[in-house]
């Protein structure tokens, strides 16, 4: 069964009528139906279901897997709500199972015949408000210079890497960067920041946001950007929820490195060690996509 995401899983023709689905790692998928189980196609290993995990569930819901933790989530499916339970086993295993029935769609109870021949009352739907953008003023100006400004700021330097965080975070991280051969650049001005990501490969990207990192402006435009760039480019993400070094945490997160912020006073080694390991793990495809005359 050649799957992408869990919904393409779950929509098979060979599923439809099941209740559940049992993905445990190194075994094949279980399909109950009927009170009876089914084995379905070959043993799935680990980078499969992380893969599948990954396709399927949105970025928040992602940041809240780690090793030897039990989540209750939803999966989403055309519409509908699948329960779904994954348990990620501290020997770096998973078990997921997943209820093929929602709760949107489970039996309803039994209509009386008055009810059936009943009129449904039509409830009037009122249109949503619309909302106008506001008028623009000399402000807009103003922001122009500035983006003009910080842009020229961001830039200009053969080796920059890009801080976002706190101000009591921006000394420390701008000596390790110093320490990585890279010139800090930092900027308080969001738009500029998201304008120059669409620009500027930064050797390294240093990131800790202020709140969930799934709604941060500078993660979604990390996460969309195209691959051309992002391979180029390594991102730290920094948040008390992270174990340092976390390769699943952070490929959950599509980031190169979770740091916690306890693990401050080594970062610079911390770095260049996961560093020197992605490169070996992309220096194949970086050979292949020179030689395709595309990299």
């Amino acid at each position: 069964m050649a799957m992408n995401d869990l919904q393409s899983l779950v929509k098979h023709p060979s599923v439809q009528g099941g209740e559940q689905l049992l993905l445990v790692s190194g075994q094949p998928i279980v399909l109950s139906k009927g009170g009876a189980q089914k084995t379905m196609g070959n043993p799935v290993n680990n980078q499969q279901l992380m893969a599948w995990l990954k396709a399927s569930l949105p970025v928040d819901v992602m940041g809240q897997f780690q090793w030897g933790r039990d989540v209750q989530v939803s999966l989403p499916v055309d519409g509908h709500s699948l329960p779904m339970r994954v348990v990620l086993g501290r020997d770096k295993s998973f078990r997921i199972e997943i209820r093929l029935i929602s709760a949107e769609q489970a039996e309803p109870a039994a209509l009386t015949p008055a009810a059936l021949t009943a009129e449904t009352p039509t409830v009037p739907v009122q249109a949503a408000p619309v909302e106008t953008a506001p008028a623009q003023t000399e402000e807009a100006a103003v922001d122009e210079e500035r983006l003009d400004a910080e842009l020229a700021n961001l830039g200009g330097s053969d080796q920059p890497a890009l801080l976002v965080c706190p101000p009591d975070r921006l000394a420390t991280f701008s000596e390790v960067v110093g320490e990585l051969g890279c010139e800090p650049k930092h900027s308080d001005y969001l738009p500029a920041v998201l304008e120059s990501l669409k620009y500027t490969v930064y050797p390294f990207i240093l990131l800790q946001p202020a709140g969930p990192v799934a709604q941060d402006p500078v993660y979604q435009a990390i996460a969309a950007m195209n691959m051309e760039m992002r391979r180029r480019q390594f991102v730290v993400l920094f948040g008390d929820a992270y174990k340092t070094g976390d390769v699943f945490h952070a490929f959950c997160l599509s980031v190169n490195l979770v740091v916690h912020p306890r693990d401050l006073g080594d970062l610079a080694a911390v770095i260049e060690k996961h560093q020197q390991n992605y490169q070996k793990f992309v220096a194949p495809l970086h050979r292949a996509l020179q030689d395709a005359g595309k990299f």
